[in-house]
């Protein structure tokens, strides 16, 4: 299994990972019944149009196996600071014990460097893989994020 990390467009995206897109809620979603996977993909568009999004695929031939969407801006408190913020991160089940999954994470993070990010920030489900790898040294907790049921 030969799989390439490389950058891709929304429409790549959203031609190729919209099965993928089902398998990730179906996995990480706390509340499936009203979280509808139906991507505002005009917005997606309009911040790859500013340069404020990437996305990395993972391509095993023409599929796409794994993705990492990204946002790029200014922190609104600390202006001069620019993070990245990972919106999306999946590997489909059969790339899993590959080691795909870390690979688009160094990847990531190399392309918010290129991109003049001075800090990455990745979402993570508690108890999940990535919340693991984000425990090892060199990550650190930002914030925590509550939710609660309005609906």
């Amino acid at each position: 299994m030969s799989v390439d990390i490389r950058l891709l467009t929304v429409d790549e995206l959203k031609d190729a990972a919209q099965e993928l897109f089902v398998q990730h809620r179906d996995e990480i979603a706390t509340m499936p019944d009203i979280m509808e996977v139906n991507p505002l993909f005009d917005a997606y568009y309009q911040a790859e149009e500013k340069g404020g999004l990437f996305i990395l695929g993972g391509v095993d031939g023409g599929s796409v196996a794994a993705y990492s969407v990204n946002f790029i801006a200014p922190n609104l408190h600390y202006s001069a600071l620019y993070c990245t913020t990972n919106d999306l991160l999946f590997v489909a089940k059969g790339y899993r014990n590959s080691r795909l999954g870390l690979r688009l994470m160094r990847e990531t993070e190399d392309e918010a460097r290129r991109r003049g990010c001075a800090l990455m920030l990745w979402h993570a489900k508690p108890n999940s893989t990535l919340s693991a790898i984000c425990q090892r040294p060199g990550y650190g907790v930002q914030d925590i994020i509550y939710h609660k049921r309005l609906v």
